[in-house]
């Protein structure tokens, strides 16, 4: 992921699938995969995070601009109003 290799850093996450703590992985791979245009495998990764922890505003805002991007402006409001609602003013990226 540092080197800008983008293929091989999903590539990376993918494989890391069965690893102890994979949660914060998963942000990971779906920011790179929207960075990449590969939405489908964005909203794939972010599902997976949310149904592991359904209580963190950064996945919330990630999977607002997920749906940004593929168009969906009412979904990324709703999910930007999630963020917001988690966490409560310390996360400022929501606003």
């Amino acid at each position: 992921e540092a080197r800008g290799d983008t293929a091989a850093a999903l590539q990376w996450y993918e494989a890391s699938d069965g690893s102890w703590f994979p949660r914060d992985l998963r942000l990971s791979q779906a920011a790179i995969a929207l960075n990449a245009g590969r939405l489908p495998a964005a909203s794939g990764a972010i599902a997976t995070y949310l149904t592991e922890n359904d209580q963190d505003a950064r996945a919330y805002s990630l999977r607002a601009a997920i749906r940004e991007a593929a168009g969906d402006r009412g979904e990324a409001a709703a999910d930007l109003g999630q963020a917001f609602a988690w966490s409560k003013l310390n996360d400022l990226d929501v606003l």
